[in-house]
């Protein structure tokens, strides 16, 4: 279960509740359900209303991570109250590249109309990240299918820039942004893309200069 549509669906399918049903007991619509169901609401602003009427784990409606019955008891999860003790917020950005003489500068642009991706203090810790060093941003395109696809939501430590061959990187190089496999070569720099119909980008020593890695991906979500 990659999505939070196909977890919805399948908690909705063990609780034995219609989009009727639910909608009534979240208080939410329809609408609102039957969009996230089809994929048209990728990230919905209502996950604790559904986690908490579903009486599962919000993380795991999310992120597909951790057991889904840890949730705890329904009664304990209050309207308006604010859970900002126990979860923090990644924001979704529009990343934009501005040209210039040398290294790229990296303009983090919150995304309109999005909501932020929440997740539990604890998650940080066990993974030893900084909240103010992540950001979250969507991968767009083929390149590096199955591993990331089209729409994909990843999460980039910015404060983790040195390579480390093998892991996956969003990087900028000649005005361009990219999400890759990096793999050093000698003196050069491979951009490697999972999908096989598209060849590694590699960057030579001199070209070194104009690639900029902007952070390691610690995190995707369908």
């Amino acid at each position: 279960m990659n999505t939070i549509a196909e977890r919805l669906a399948f908690i909705m399918r063990e609780r034995g509740l219609k989009q009727e049903a639910l909608a009534e007991k979240s208080e939410t619509s329809q609408v609102t359900i039957s969009n996230i169901l089809s994929g048209k609401t990728k990230q919905p602003r209502n996950l604790f209303q559904l986690a908490t009427a579903l009486n599962v784990d919000v993380h795991w409606l999310q992120t597909g991570e951790g057991d889904y019955n840890s949730y705890p008891d329904v009664d304990v999860i209050e309207k308006d109250k604010d859970y900002s003790d126990e979860y923090v917020s990644i924001d979704l950005y529009d990343v934009k590249l501005s040209a210039g003489n040398g290294a790229a500068v990296i303009e983090w642009i919150p995304r309109k109309s999005e909501e932020p991706l929440l997740f539990q203090r604890a998650w940080f810790k066990s993974k030893r990240l900084c909240q103010a060093d992540c950001k979250a941003m969507y991968v767009r395109g083929h390149s590096m299918y199955p591993v990331l696809q089209d729409w994909d939501t990843v999460i980039v430590d910015t404060s983790d820039t040195d390579i480390i061959d093998g892991e996956i990187y969003a990087l900028a190089y000649k005005n361009n942004l990219y999400i890759k496999q990096v793999v050093r070569t000698g003196d050069s720099v491979e951009l490697i893309s999972f999908n096989t119909e598209y060849a590694p980008v590699i960057i030579k020593e001199d070209d070194l200069p104009y690639l900029q890695v902007i952070g390691r991906k610690v995190w995707r979500g369908g």
